[in-house]
């Protein structure tokens, strides 16, 4: 039971919580350029908290992936947004007339989303990279020092005759 609760603390440390917060960060910005251009802030708030949600786990995998991704999410990242906007502005009806003006400030929104996402997950896969070199250096310190003095301690505690230490070669 204990590991699948470290497993949902694990989810949520890292990622619901960066998702969230980078998400109110590209709410926080949207809404403030929203004020300043006298927009209507809720539909800023609506289409930055979506179009922020798309740049931030797009920014997260992308940031987090050990793989040359880069080359196929952002040409489908620009894809998506150049045909949202096209529709947006050649489609017709009250709903699109108010979020016309708002659609500028929600991309970007998930610009800035996709780059703190991938700010985030690159500093994830920084921190896991160390941490496996780490962990190498431990390991060869350990077979290669450690165990060799445990294994002569324990030689001379049983009164077994000692090895000849290696030399260099």
């Amino acid at each position: 039971m204990a590991a699948y609760l470290d497993l949902f603390v694990q989810m949520f440390k890292y990622g619901v919580a960066p998702l969230v917060g980078i998400e109110l960060l590209a709410v926080l910005v949207g809404l403030a350029v929203g004020r300043v251009l006298g927009l209507r802030l809720r539909d800023v708030a609506l289409l930055c908290l979506a179009f922020g949600a798309i740049g931030s786990v797009t920014g997260l995998f992308m940031g987090a992936s050990r793989d040359s991704v880069v080359g196929t999410i952002v040409p489908a990242f620009l894809t998506v947004v150049s045909g949202l906007a096209a529709y947006q502005f050649a489609a017709k009806g009250k709903t699109y007339e108010n979020w016309r003006t708002a659609l500028p400030v929600a991309l970007a929104c998930m610009f800035l989303a996709a780059v703190a996402g991938a700010a985030f997950g690159a500093g994830m896969r920084k921190q896991h990279e160390e941490a496996l070199r780490r962990y190498d250096e431990w390991l060869l310190r350990y077979k290669q020092v450690t165990l060799p003095i445990q294994a002569q301690q324990l030689r001379q505690q049983l009164g077994l005759p000692q090895s000849p230490s290696p030399g260099p070669d």
